[in-house]
Order: structure tokens, then sequence, then C-alpha cells
């Protein structure tokens, strides 16, 4: 997967749960970690990604790349609204528009997150 695949995909969306930062490996082995805020200016004014690799790791190609298709992560959510803790799998967040909890045991609300 390369970098503009990542950033372009779904799972991007994800980092509004938790902005933390993202680990990335490209084909020769170099690793970056970008900060949620460094993808957030790419995103949303073009700014250039960090071509620099950050940390002390030590990787081959060989380990930069993952057997099989490369599946986007989905994040794991509790559910905040007062009485449900429901757990839902999102691929996609978005913050204007949060999803409908899927808790079978309570009435349709908001995915509450706190």
């Amino acid at each position: 997967m390369t970098l503009g695949e990542l950033v372009g995909g779904a799972a991007m969306t994800l980092l509004a749960l938790s902005p933390h930062g993202a680990v990335v490996v490209d084909p020769s082995g170099d690793v970056t970690v970008l900060p949620g805020s460094t993808v957030d200016d790419s995103l949303d004014h073009g700014a250039p990604l960090p071509a620099d690799p950050r940390g002390a790791f030590d990787m081959s190609a060989t380990d930069s790349l993952l057997a099989g298709d490369i599946s986007l992560p989905l994040a794991l959510v509790a559910c905040a609204a007062p009485g449900c803790g429901h757990i839902s799998h999102l691929g996609f967040f978005d913050p204007q528009r949060p999803p409908v909890c899927a808790h079978p045991g309570l009435p349709p609300h908001t995915l509450t997150i706190t």
C-alpha cells in the first residue's frame, strides 16, 4: 500500500477518534511516525509529508511487507451514551455525522464518543 493509498483510504477517518498518529513503513524499510496533526495538515492544506524516518527502527525491506492482502484497520468504539457501552466496529468515522449505535437492546441513538 502506498502512502497515497493510506492517506486516501477510509481508515484515515479513524484518526478523528484518537488522533495520535500513524506508523508508516515504505518499501525500502524506512519507518516514519506521522503525528495526527501532520496528516491533518496534508489532508487539509496539501502540506508535504516528512520524508525522513523518525526513531531508531532497524528494519529490512523484507520486514516492511506483509504477506497477503492488506486490510485497513477497524476501530472498536464503546458507545458512551448513558446506559449503553455497546462496542461498534468502525471502518469509517465522520465526527460531523456519527453513526447510529447498533446496540440491540436499546432504541436507536447516535454513537456517543467521549
